[in-house]
């Protein structure tokens, strides 16, 4: 299939509904008649600035493809196996024309000389354009093993294995397109989307407990004892996946830095400004504990005039596992009316629930950089902060009782 998404429709109708320019300056006191000459013309870098379209920007494309395999096996067992892919192409992307290349030769905002440089010096730093030069590919591959409603007995359990790469991944703020880090090398924004696991695996059964009244054993049970034991029906939810892709930075250096790029730089994707990226020097993900989830000591401040090298998507979040247990039984069953029992236990073995949101304080790394202090509290800490799951289930161990009448 072929897509367009219309997620960007709406950044794009603002930026079109509106001024070009982000700031406006107002000048007070002159006569009309020397309105446009009794301020001698100046510009602040910081306080102006404007922002655009491509004119001859289009709909990103989304190429999707699959195939499938399908086999019936012994005990009626269905087995698929699937590739399912993605191309994109045209993607959008904010560019920052108004920076210099990172370099060695010193930038002071305050010097005009320094400031005329800049590649549109009128216009100050932020000065950026939408167009479409992202592109990624997305693969995964599918293995399910489906077992339907038979003897009491339904079993599904799928495994998802995936991977994406893109020099524009969504980060967050896919309405007007990611923010390029570079704004002369695209490629250093290559990596994997961040909310799109490696790996993930879900299993769920259904199981009618064979004793009771018209089961397989105890079909002749007292009444009493079919009450308590007889009649249960249980089911199950098994769901395990990797954590998700973060990427390191840290936020100082805003007015000057050592890498003299003009203004400070987004190698999140999403902020517009001031998260630079560090030097990978080592594996950061080495498996820690929650005190210390990853090693801070793989990263290093980029040499002077060098951008960091550690790319986007490269640092995994935590990964996690839940079970849920539900239990039914039918206390009434008379013609139309059913009245049911239920016991749910959401996380019912109680494990420990951890999501870091992209471009949270967990992968900040100014305090290890900067001030030396690996141990600031947050960063590769999973503290309360910490304690969520994407998919919605229990943080922790939930038990509900219930009555359910149908009639």
């Amino acid at each position: 299939g072929l897509f367009h998404p219309t997620v960007a429709v709406q950044g794009i109708r603002d930026l079109l509904g509106t001024n070009e320019f982000r700031y406006t300056k107002t000048y007070n006191g002159a006569p009309l008649a020397h309105g446009f000459s009794t301020v001698p013309a100046s510009v602040d870098p910081n306080g102006f600035g404007n922002q655009g379209i491509d004119p001859n920007i289009q709909s990103p494309d989304i190429y999707q493809y699959n195939l499938t395999l399908e086999r019936e096996l012994p005990g009626d067992v269905g087995l698929r196996v699937s590739y399912i892919g993605s191309t994109m192409r045209k993607l959008l992307v904010d560019r920052d024309y108004n920076t210099l290349p990172a370099s060695t030769t010193f930038f002071n905002p305050e010097d005009p000389a320094d400031y005329a440089r800049l590649p549109f010096p009128l216009y100050g730093y932020y000065m950026d354009r939408v167009q479409n030069t992202g592109s990624g590919q997305f693969h995964a591959a599918q293995l399910e093993l489906v077992r339907r409603w038979k003897g009491g007995l339904a079993l599904n359990i799928a495994y998802t294995l995936a991977h994406s790469d893109s020099n524009a991944p969504d980060s967050g703020n896919s309405s007007l397109g990611v923010v390029q880090f570079d704004p002369y090398d695209i490629e250093k924004d290559r990596g994997p989307d961040p909310n799109m696991v490696k790996h993930r695996v879900v299993a769920n059964a259904t199981w009618d407990v064979p004793v009771g009244h018209g089961r397989t054993h105890g079909a002749n049970m007292p009444g009493w004892a079919n009450s308590l034991f007889g009649g249960w029906t249980v089911s199950a939810l098994f769901q395990a996946r990797s954590g998700n892709n973060l990427t390191p930075f840290f936020s100082s250096f805003y007015t000057t830095s050592p890498w003299n790029t003009g203004k400070p730089l987004d190698g999140l994707g999403n902020f517009f400004c001031c998260a630079w990226r560090p030097d990978q020097v080592s594996d950061p993900n080495e498996g820690g504990s929650r005190e210390a989830f990853f090693n801070q000591a793989a990263y290093a401040l980029p040499a002077d005039g060098k951008l960091g090298n550690a790319k986007k998507g490269s640092l995994l979040g935590p990964g996690t596992w839940v079970v849920n247990f539900a239990f039914y039984k039918d206390l009434v069953a008379r013609q139309k009316f059913r009245l049911q029992l239920s016991a749910l236990l959401d996380n019912a073995f109680n494990h420990p629930q951890f999501f870091v949101g992209y471009g949270d304080g967990f992968a900040q790394l100014d305090s290890f950089l900067i001030d030396g202090d690996a141990n600031n509290g947050s960063t590769g800490v999973l503290g309360a902060d910490t304690i969520a799951n994407k998919e919605g289930f229990a943080p922790g161990r939930v038990f509900r009782i219930g009555l359910r009448a149908t009639f």
